[in-house]
């Protein structure tokens, strides 16, 4: 169920991001976005502080659900997605105590794509044509070090209310997980 939900808020959040704009462009139609040409946050302009309260008012049975999911091997993902873990045990690998109070442990090494679970994808994410979000060109914003714009770093704080669907109920088959 976790992984349907997650695909389906994925799907909305990538047809809201394009879908979103309502500006005239000849060739496109759908951008600028109605919050300008300008904006990288698109529909969470909506969010406030005065929304999160109003959606507070509607908690009636205080129920949460966890939107995250468990990586690992075994986690589905598109090639050439992966994930792999290493664990290593301190020191030079033997297990020898360290110091004085004779420390002993392990360290992980992760090796995987950031898209292979749940994460937030930025409207960087995905584009019509080489062009994202407000129809910005991917030579304006695109690095091998990283995305100029549209990282999730910039999103503000997520607090409001959702529809929450059971796809696994509704379809009556199980989710691949």
């Amino acid at each position: 169920m976790k992984l349907a939900v997650l695909m389906m808020g994925a799907i909305a959040l990538a047809g809201t991001a394009i879908a979103d704009g309502h500006g005239e462009d000849k060739s496109h139609g759908w951008y600028p976005s109605k919050y300008g040409g300008a904006d990288r946050l698109g529909a969470m302009n909506n969010l406030s502080d005065a929304k999160t309260a109003e959606a507070a008012k509607l908690i009636t049975r205080g129920k949460t659900f966890s939107l995250g999911m468990v990586t690992g091997r075994d986690t589905p993902a598109y090639g050439p997605r992966e994930y792999d873990v290493t664990v290593l045990q301190l020191s030079d690998g033997s297990g020898t105590p360290l110091g004085a109070n004779q420390a002993v442990g392990n360290d992980d090494i992760v090796d995987t794509s950031v898209g292979i679970g749940s994460q937030i994808d930025g409207l960087g994410h995905m584009g019509i044509n080489h062009r994202y979000y407000n129809g910005v060109p991917v030579a304006d914003f695109v690095t091998t070090a990283g995305l100029t714009q549209f990282g999730t770093h910039n999103l503000p704080p997520i607090a409001t209310r959702g529809v929450l669907l059971d796809m696994t109920k509704s379809f009556e088959t199980p989710v691949p997980i």
